[in-house]
């Protein structure tokens, strides 16, 4: 599996925080090396092989390679008051 550099833009403001954060989403998505469709296919894409964990506020958007599984974006979901953002903190373009 193909992981996220442990640089986000936490780490500028709180590396202890970035580091945290990107141990909680490596625990999360070891799942995927046994089970590589657990994940469900990403709405806004609606592609088999491209697919998505939600851990804790964040989106961990995954593609399906024929021998890997690729970490493709990591995006922040910020809540208001009507509806649901997203920003990406990784991208890697799908290809």
């Amino acid at each position: 599996m193909t992981w996220i550099p442990s640089v986000l833009f936490t780490n500028a403001t709180s590396p202890v925080y970035a580091a945290s954060l990107v141990e909680r989403l490596y625990e999360a998505v070891v799942i995927l090396e046994n089970h590589p469709r657990f994940g469900r296919k990403v709405p806004e894409i609606d592609h088999d092989l491209v697919r998505e964990l939600v851990v804790e506020h964040y989106r961990v958007v995954y593609q399906l390679m024929r021998d890997r599984i690729e970490i493709v974006a990591v995006l922040a979901m910020l809540t208001g008051h009507s509806s649901t953002a997203s920003f990406c903190i990784f991208d890697r373009r799908i290809g």
